[in-house]
């Protein structure tokens, strides 16, 4: 996501770093506590959506100091975050 103002980019990145670490944390606490049966898929790829979104999160504010992670690379990034968050909300609803 390519935003014109810096301090705005920075509060949007949080939010998404935010949201990444509660998902990952809620996943990793469910996770650990699970004991009896084995282990839903679905708890493992919301792991994986909140790791990822992390990380999107990070490429995001280091897009403001690196130009080559500016234009079409941030906006790739971004899409294929969202596609991935999208089906984790996909898969947990069902």
């Amino acid at each position: 996501m390519v935003i014109a103002n810096p301090l705005l980019n920075f509060v949007v990145r949080g939010f998404q770093a935010l949201f990444g670490i509660v998902v990952l944390g809620i996943s990793v606490s469910l996770i650990r506590g699970h004991h009896v049966g084995s282990l839903p898929a679905s708890l493992g790829f919301s792991a994986f959506v909140g790791g990822v979104t992390i990380l999107g999160a990070a490429f995001g504010v280091a897009a403001l100091f690196f130009s080559f992670l500016d234009g079409m690379v941030g906006l790739i990034i971004d899409a294929v975050v969202a596609l991935i968050n999208a089906a984790g909300g996909i898969v947990s609803a069902s």
